[in-house]
């Protein structure tokens, strides 16, 4: 499964002490009751929020830039702002789409990235994390569980169902409104492509015969791209993705980041959201920064929160219907 992590309001030491004071499975759900198992909202409320990010591209060194743009500082003002925005619509949850980390993958990396995230769960918020083509399952594990030490214990949540999938790391992650799947395109760490693989869709056609009334929204950090466009720099099975997501009508989106453009189409009545990234823009006409999704009952309304304000998409939002 992708990594999730429980929101707390305890100290970091506090936090690790009571999980190695939790012994077995029970003392383990009881935990996660307190944190990200309960469903989100309460009754009667009509929408659900969800803050999305991607791209992050955090570095262990804080103070390093690419592209002339210091990653470390576009995420905590991306933070900030989700956290500013969960006062007025708390968020069920934060979820950040891959390429998590700059080029590598490094452990040292996913602990400044989990330092930079911190705040987030301590303000109650759980995170959800999905990787990209530079980041590294092993490493993102074992960086997050060494700053935070609460992702064995996130994935024993209710709230959360984890793919039994050999060199793949999905979930099922259930919303007020609809359920989240969040998939695994890594195929090798710094290498551009993505693949999601013949079990990985297998599961994914499962769990949505499992709930054909359920609203499905579907995000995995590669692009989808269509033969005859040249190399192929995003999923190399785009094809079979979405001939799946289009013949599953519950299926309402799917979300990716990886071209760092942002940017929604539709598809056969599929909404195709394309997140921008949080770090840095490859085209000077792309912004950077953070999606909020409030999702009701028919629909998603995306807003963007461009990093210099000044994005002709800053603030418009997007409403998003979804197809019968």
């Amino acid at each position: 499964m992708p990594l999730h992590i429980p929101s707390y309001s305890l100290t970091r030491r506090t936090l690790l002490s009571r999980i190695l004071q939790a012994t077995g499975a029970a003392a383990a759900a009881q935990f996660c009751a307190n944190s990200i198992a309960e469903t989100p909202g309460k009754e009667g409320v009509k929408k659900e929020a969800w803050a999305l990010f991607s791209d992050t591209h955090i570095v262990a060194d804080v103070a390093m830039n690419a592209r002339g743009i210091n990653m470390a500082d576009h995420l905590r003002q991306s933070l900030n702002e989700a956290l500013s925005a969960h006062r007025e619509l708390p968020f069920s949850g934060l979820m950040v789409n891959g390429d998590c980390a700059y080029l590598e993958g490094k452990s040292a990396d996913y602990a400044t990235f989990a330092s930079l995230l911190e705040p987030v769960s301590a303000k109650g918020i759980a995170i959800h994390v999905t990787l990209g083509n530079h980041d590294h399952r092993e490493h993102l594990k074992s960086g997050l569980d060494s700053y935070l030490g609460a992702e064995s214990v996130a994935a024993k949540s209710g709230a959360i169902e984890r793919a039994v999938i050999a060199e793949k790391l999905s979930s099922r992650v259930t919303g007020r409104f609809c359920d989240w799947y969040l998939l695994d395109s890594l195929e090798e760490t710094n290498q551009t492509p993505g693949k999601i693989g013949n079990d990985q869709l297998k599961w994914l056609d499962e769990q949505l015969k499992r709930s054909p009334d359920r609203p499905a929204l579907v995000m995995v950090h590669h692009n989808p791209q269509p033969p005859g466009l040249g190399k192929v720099t995003g999923l190399l099975d785009t094809e079979p993705l979405l001939s799946l997501l289009l013949e599953r009508k519950q299926v309402k989106a799917l979300f990716f980041g990886h071209t760092h453009v942002a940017k929604t189409i539709e598809l056969g009545g599929l909404h195709l959201v394309n997140l921008p990234a949080c770090a840095y823009r490859f085209s000077e006409v792309q912004p950077t920064g953070w999606t909020a999704a409030v999702i009701d009952q028919t629909g998603c309304t995306l807003t963007l929160f461009d990093t210099e304000k000044r994005h002709s998409l800053h603030e418009k939002p997007i409403r998003l219907e979804w197809r019968s």
